[in-house]
This record gives structure tokens, sequence and C-alpha cells, in this order.
């Protein structure tokens, strides 16, 4: 085993992060991931795809995304210059890191006048991308 940051990296989490590098801003669940990688050749548990995506978020190159719904949590790597506030498609479940002046105001108001401290690099704002907006419009869902 290799170390990476005083921490133990193993094989499987190494495929873990070399899976996500090639899919930044698609998010997935741990059973997705699992999937995808035994279809490719590589047997990763459950437990290995958890921590390698833990510890992703931790140093902040991936995010958690909770299932609006209450099903399982979905895990989407960002890109280098990317973080912050994610706008995620409650249909395709598409990631958009969010960098907005708008934003920025919001963030100060709700500050100001209503004395919250809001943590950007933990909001996540639900809806529809533009694709799937149109599809719901369209009454094709």
């Amino acid at each position: 085993m290799a170390t990476k940051r005083g921490r133990y990296v193993t094989r499987q989490q190494e495929a873990v992060v070399a899976f996500f590098e090639g899919r930044v801003g698609e998010s997935l669940t741990v059973d997705e991931v699992c999937r995808e990688l035994a279809a490719a050749g590589t047997s990763v548990g459950k437990t290995t795809v958890y921590r390698a995506m833990e510890r992703l978020v931790a140093d902040g190159v991936a995010v958690a995304v909770p299932d609006a719904a209450g099903g399982p949590a979905r895990y989407c790597v960002l890109g280098a210059d990317e973080g912050g506030t994610c706008l995620v498609c409650l249909e395709c479940h598409h990631v958009f890191p969010l960098s907005c002046e708008g934003l920025d105001h919001f963030v100060e108001h709700v500050e100001c006048d209503h004395g919250f401290t809001v943590l950007p690099r933990r909001t996540i704002l639900y809806g529809y991308c533009d694709s799937c907006s149109a599809a719901v419009r369209g009454g094709q869902r």
C-alpha cells in the first residue's frame, strides 16, 4: 500500500479515483460505481468506494449530493477550479458548480439581514437543467 498525505491508499481506492477522473460533473451512487467498475473488470467493495469518495469530499475534490427524494447519496468529482455551491438536476443528476456574483450578493444578504452564515461549499440547489427542464415542460417526463 502506498501512502498519500499520511493515509494509506490501496489499488482499489486508486481505481475509484481514476474511474471518476473522466466523469467530471457526473454524479453516481456507490452501487453504480461498484457495478461500472465490475463491468470494466475491477472488483471493488462498497466500503472501499465510500472511503475513497469521502476522502475526495474531505479534500474538496468531490461533493456528496444527498438525494432529494431520500435515496442514496450521489458523489460527483468537480473540475480543478470548481467548487462552492452546486446546482443538481433532479432528472439527469448532473452537477453544475455555480460561481455567480448574484449568489455572492444573496449569501451576503442572508448573513447581514438574517444573521445566518451560509457555507457555499456545502450548499446545493436542486432543480432541472435546461435539457431536462424542456422535457418536463413538454410533458415528456
